[in-house]
């Protein structure tokens, strides 16, 4: 039983890619909770009851909630187990922006051309990937001892010292420095290299395997239309009837299925060219940075309530990455404003106790869009000094 009446718990929802209708994933969420809960024992968990539709002003704007109850039988009387507020991570407002078409085949191209740079680059190259393949490790075959072991080793083989005594960079010298220093893991970085080249070829194979199917589609496209060019300009009677409606069948299927594509990437693939700009500049940033600012304010704001006794945030598809990241950047301010306002952003914080991502592209989104190296060693002390690990506030 809660403490105070007014107490509830937080359920922040971000909706995935696609340009929804305000409150449409927020709708289907709620239904598919409200026909669970029907479901449940009213003696045990209890079920959902008095759903009502709220408003709140949130600095010059204002966000709208859904609250309802928990309630269960208790001694044959319905008591308030629970009171729950949902609200809504609507970020489709803030993403606006555009791209032409041959910004996003370049933007396609330099994605599938990733993979393949990494593969063929030197171990000492793309520190931060190297290393994620490394912790992916640390909890399952290599142990937490041995992987902090070889990062720290790693690192000192990116010092200007190594650089000069590898200055190649490759995985052998890798191992002749493992083998001066660290004798006894020269398996688990032989571990960690197979690892890394395995999951970077499984990457490799899909590119490949989508680009097949895009191949095949282009050819069999053209095909069809320069024989039906040949059957408007110059009529074959000796050509079977059957063949000439498979080709106009391909050739039709062909032109709705390109203008199908072009309407689902304005709808989808806009949202992911934006929150993966990579420069600091232009149009696409700064809806990126929009996108960001909304969901930490809101954030903020509901974990900053007296009455929010919990916060848990949910994410579905990009939505998990917004999630994530305005957590984890919200995490940063709070700690940074720790001086001014005596910590209340981080008990705040500390308010959000789980997070639950569905469908989540963060691992991928990592390694196809944050793809970045460079030949000084501070500058990339500098990136992974700067990246929003999950050691950060709230995680």
């Amino acid at each position: 039983m809660p403490e105070d009446p007014k107490s509830y718990t937080a359920v922040l929802y971000f909706h995935g890619i696609g340009s929804p209708k305000r409150h449409v994933s927020l709708s289907q969420f709620l239904d598919y909770f409200d026909r669970f809960g029907q479901s449940q024992d009213k003696h045990g968990v209890g079920r959902p009851r008095d759903f009502e539709y709220g408003v709140e002003a949130i600095e010059d704007d204002v966000v709208n909630f859904v609250s309802f109850k928990r309630v269960v039988d208790f001694k044959n009387s319905p008591k308030i187990s629970k009171r729950i507020r949902v609200y809504e991570g609507y970020w489709v407002p803030e993403a606006g922006s555009r791209a032409s078409f041959l910004y996003i085949c370049m933007w396609l191209l330099k994605r599938v051309i990733n993979p393949f740079l990494v593969t063929l680059s030197s171990w000492r190259s793309y520190p931060a990937l190297r290393l994620a393949a490394l912790h992916r490790l640390a909890g399952s075959e290599m142990g937490q001892a041995r992987a902090q072991r070889l990062e720290r080793l790693y690192r000192d083989f990116e010092n200007w010292e190594s650089r000069e005594a590898y200055p190649r960079g490759k995985f052998h010298e890798f191992i002749n420095l493992v083998r001066s220093a660290l004798p006894q893991d020269e398996a688990a970085a032989r571990v960690w290299r197979k690892n890394f080249l395995k999951y970077n070829s499984k990457i490799i194979l899909y590119f490949v395997a989508i680009l097949s199917c895009i191949m095949l589609y282009i050819l069999l496209f053209v095909h069809s239309s320069y024989q039906v060019y040949l059957n408007i300009y110059s009529y074959s009677p000796n050509e079977k009837i059957l063949s000439k409606i498979i080709y106009h069948l391909i050739f039709v299927f062909g032109i709705f299925s390109f203008l199908y594509m072009y309407v689902q990437g304005r709808n989808y693939v806009f949202d992911v060219v934006s929150w993966t700009a990579d420069a600091e500049s232009g149009e696409r940033y700064a809806a990126r940075g929009r996108v960001l600012r909304y969901a930490q304010h809101l954030i903020r704001h509901i974990a900053s309530d007296p009455y929010c006794s919990e916060c848990i945030v949910i994410g579905h598809s990009l939505g998990t990455s917004i999630a994530t990241e305005a957590l984890l950047r919200e995490g940063v301010r709070a700690t940074a404003r720790r001086s001014l306002d005596s910590g209340a952003a981080l008990e705040a914080l500390a308010k959000i106790k789980t997070v639950f991502t569905i469908g989540s592209p963060i691992d991928r989104i990592f390694y196809l869009f944050q793809v970045d190296s460079s030949f000084s060693h501070r500058y990339s002390r500098l990136f992974d000094g700067q990246r929003l690990w999950l050691e950060i506030p709230p995680f």
